[in-house]
């Protein structure tokens, strides 16, 4: 998912001025970078450096995205090394407010996001590490293992508004049923489970930077939980080897844990309700009927593998 707002000269640069301003960086260009859904991403140009800023408008997503902040800075400052770190304004706060917009600046890295059998064992080694690092006096939310995904999902399609949208779930009305109950039955059964808490990143593998310099990097701290590892490894419960490899990684940096496949699954069932929320209230925001397609091709794209998996387990 991305987003598509354009954004005209002046705009950019008044943003730019308000870098200066605000950073204190002699910014001579900004432009647009390779972007996500939820961010506006820029590359600041300077003499001799370059940062990257990620500017975030919708109301829903400003408050996490202001909350991650302190997290980043306790992860560099841990020695997490492939991280990115922030840029502090000149009066010393992690982020700034520009158009209503909330404001991070970053390390520039060189490099190139990517997502395939490579970027695994690195994403899941540098999952590890960030594991070992003490969450102690920062403001993270704790994930409730409960139902309440797929009911967000039943009170979303009663606002729907649009015909053409409401057809379309109403074709797959039984399939988010039968998903909703299994998320409530795999609730049931981790409820009675005694797990550990780590600082998780939500999305690792859509956000691993193969660097120039040869190293790995994880990037788009914007929604940090404090859960179970399995936040991080759901993507691979389809693939035995993966499973192994994290687990493998887990072991080789001190974190005496191993993968749980009923969380796992939680997981599947949890994001595959997340995900079509998602959706449902950029569509709420912007009125955007192109949304279907995106929904479409989500519900017959990559995750199904996941669901296929998940289901034989529930």
């Amino acid at each position: 998912m991305h987003g598509h707002t354009i954004r005209d000269e002046r705009y950019v640069e008044a943003f730019r001025q308000f870098i200066i301003a605000e950073y204190g960086i002699d910014a001579v260009r900004i432009s647009p970078a390779k972007r996500g859904y939820y961010g506006e991403t820029w590359k600041v140009e300077a003499l001799g450096s370059a940062y990257f800023a990620k500017v975030v408008y919708p109301a829903a997503h400003k408050s996490k995205y202001r909350r991650s902040f302190p997290v980043v800075e306790r992860l560099t400052s841990s020695g997490i090394e492939n991280i990115p770190p922030l840029l502090k304004t000149n009066k010393g706060k992690l982020c700034s407010d520009f158009d209503g917009a909330v404001v991070g600046v970053f390390k520039w890295l060189d490099g190139d996001n990517v997502q395939n059998e490579d970027t695994r064992i690195p994403e899941y080694k540098i999952l590890s590490k960030v594991y070992t690092v003490s969450a102690k006096g920062l403001d993270i939310p704790q994930q409730v293992f409960d139902a309440q995904a797929a009911q967000t999902l039943r009170d979303n399609l009663k606002r729907l508004d649009n015909g053409e949208v409401q057809s379309f779930f109403k074709l797959h009305a039984d399939k988010i049923e039968c998903y909703a109950n299994s998320l409530a039955n795999l609730s049931k059964r981790i409820a009675k489970l005694k797990t550990p808490r780590y600082i998780t990143h939500g999305d690792a593998g859509g956000n691993i930077i193969a660097g120039t310099d040869g190293q790995y990097y994880l990037v788009d701290w914007d929604n940090p939980i404090l859960v179970p590892p399995e936040r991080d490894a759901w993507f691979c419960l389809h693939r035995t080897c993966a499973t192994s490899a994290f687990n493998s990684a887990l072991h080789e940096n001190g974190i005496d844990y191993t993968l749980n496949f009923d969380i796992m699954a939680f997981y599947c069932y949890y994001f595959w309700f997340d995900y079509l929320n998602l959706y449902l209230e950029t569509y709420f925001e912007s009125g955007d009927v192109n949304i279907i397609r995106e929904i479409k091709a989500y519900l017959t794209g990559w995750i199904t593998d996941n669901m296929d998996f998940a289901e034989k387990i529930t």
